[in-house]
Formats: C-alpha cells, sequence, structure tokens
C-alpha cells in the first residue's frame, strides 16, 4: 500500500454574514420582543451545518438538542433536509 496524501478543502464565511444574520434575527424591530427566526438548508455534513449555524450566529451553543437525549429529539424546533 502507498500513501499519496490528503487532501482537505474550506470554503470561509463571507466576512458579512454573521452581521447580517444579526440584522435579520432583529428585523420585527418595535415593540416585537421575539426577534425572526432565521433557517439554514443545507446538503453538507450535520457537523459542518452545526459549524456553520454557530459560527454564524443562526445558532447558539446552548439551543443544539442535546443528540443522546430522545426528549429533546422529540421536541426540537430543527428540521433536517437532505437532498442534492
Amino acid at each position: 500500500m502507498i500513501y499519496l496524501g490528503t487532501f482537505g478543502m474550506h470554503d470561509p464565511i463571507r466576512p458579512n454574514v454573521k452581521e447580517t444574520i444579526n440584522q435579520i434575527k432583529h428585523a420585527s424591530g418595535g415593540e416585537d420582543p421575539n426577534p425572526t427566526n432565521v433557517r439554514m438548508v443545507t446538503g453538507d455534513h450535520l457537523s459542518t451545518a452545526i459549524y456553520v449555524a454557530k459560527q454564524t450566529g443562526i445558532v447558539r451553543e446552548e439551543e443544539l438538542p442535546d443528540p443522546k437525549s430522545k426528549k429533546n429529539t422529540e421536541e426540537s424546533k430543527y428540521v433536517a433536509m437532505t437532498g442534492e
């Protein structure tokens, strides 16, 4: 067996994305204390999607369901999608 090497790719998050998402979340303005819900649809692996969601402010660590808890899975506000 001959080791040929390793290949990795990184697609950086654009610099203004976190600020833009924050603006969208608070776009309701006025007296409405509830921020707008931002959702992400992606075909990436779950761990990649979670990383991007945390880095961009779509979700905070404490908002992620515990994968070991059936209760959190059943009551989760998250929707998973697979596709192209």
